[in-house]
């Protein structure tokens, strides 16, 4: 997709984000308002018109009435979203303005995390491809959305490479006792333990098929799961057995690395932000519901999907020429189905108000 932008009009735009972001000597020594901040609403203003020739072909997905990715019509009919963020069995439904539409997990990338949709109408405009090259360092990313404003603006940190990915423990969300036997101290509010029932004194006897004998031995079984996955947990409660199903959750708080904690002082960051073969990077601050829709260059061009918020200051794109790599898979029926992908009756739909 190319949109064309006369000299003068772009001439014009820029001067007007050069007054925004300049003030005099004196001003500058004032708090920087917070509209003139590179995601202020009054910078992103100034790109609003590079983005108005998608906005009608980016959507919202929904699970339960809520937004958990954005998704981007690439045919009528198709929709290309965040796969890791569509994993439950719950319906899904996708919004453009106030139509809502209900869809079905069609098929998905396992490597680049991306899914297609497939929506009940064939109304919504598609997406455009593009075939130039890559951005290069320093360029602008505009991340678009159906609303006016694009969602953010940046630029590109690192040229298209591997993002290696970040091996990540599931969490049971217990403090044991400094003792030797594996008996609990603390269960953590709203922690996997917390909902599976678990209590302080609680000495937990066995995890799956693992008997567990020691603090050593369950921090390592627990260490051997990745979050979301279900673990059957025996323990002795009042020297009775008890058993319970706990799903382990991804680390938070006190579980989080000190590098984890601090990529997440500016915000959540994707459920999955890594694993990826080729991935561009740049410095748009996207929330995890925000990635699944297109980024553009400076001109208007599609140059790839959104697919992670990796960091404080870092997102992930997926460069066009993967995408339509993806797309011509499923196109040719070689892209494997989406897991445990059955269609099922959509949710009661959410308020239609844009």
């Amino acid at each position: 997709m190319r949109w064309k932008f006369s000299g003068a009009v772009l001439c014009v735009g820029f001067l007007g984000l050069f007054l925004l972001l300049t003030e005099p000597a004196v001003a500058q020594k004032r708090a920087w308002p917070v509209d003139r901040l590179m995601n202020g609403a009054r910078v992103r203003v100034a790109f609003a018109p590079i983005t108005k020739g998608v906005r009608n072909s980016v959507v919202r997905v929904l699970m339960d009435g809520q937004t958990v990715a954005l998704g981007t019509v690439f045919a009528p009919g198709l929709v290309l979203t965040k796969a890791s963020e569509i994993q439950a069995a719950t319906p899904l439904q996708c919004q453009q303005g106030k139509s809502i539409r209900d869809a079905t997990r069609l098929t998905w990338s396992q490597a680049h995390d991306l899914a297609v949709l497939q929506v009940d109408t064939n109304d919504w405009k598609p997406i455009e491809p593009y075939n130039g090259p890559d951005p290069e360092v320093g360029h602008f990313v505009i991340a678009a959305q159906h609303a006016e404003l694009p969602i953010a603006v940046g630029v590109v940190s690192v040229t298209r490479r591997e993002i290696e990915k970040e091996e990540i423990h599931g969490v049971l969300g217990i403090q044991l006792e400094p003792v030797d036997e594996p008996v609990v101290k603390l269960v953590f509010e709203g922690s996997a333990a917390a909902t599976a029932g678990i209590q302080p004194g609680d000495r937990i006897t066995k995890v799956g098929e693992v008997s567990v004998t020691s603090r050593e031995t369950l921090i390592h079984e627990i260490a051997r799961h990745p979050p979301g996955e279900k673990l059957t947990i025996e323990l002795l409660r009042d020297d009775k057995p008890v058993t319970l199903s706990a799903t382990l959750s991804h680390p938070f708080g006190e579980f989080l690395s000190r590098i984890a904690q601090q990529n997440r002082l500016g915000g959540e960051i994707s459920r999955r932000a890594g694993g990826f073969p080729i991935a561009i990077q740049h410095d748009s601050v996207l929330k995890p519901d925000e990635c699944g829709g297109p980024a553009l260059d400076i001109e208007g061009h599609v140059i790839g999907i959104n697919i992670a918020r990796s960091g404080r200051t870092e997102s992930l794109l997926i460069p066009a020429t993967v995408v339509q790599e993806v797309l011509a898979s499923h196109a040719a029926g070689t892209l494997p189905a989406f897991p445990n992908a059955e269609p099922a009756e959509a949710s009661p739909k959410p308020p239609t108000n844009d």
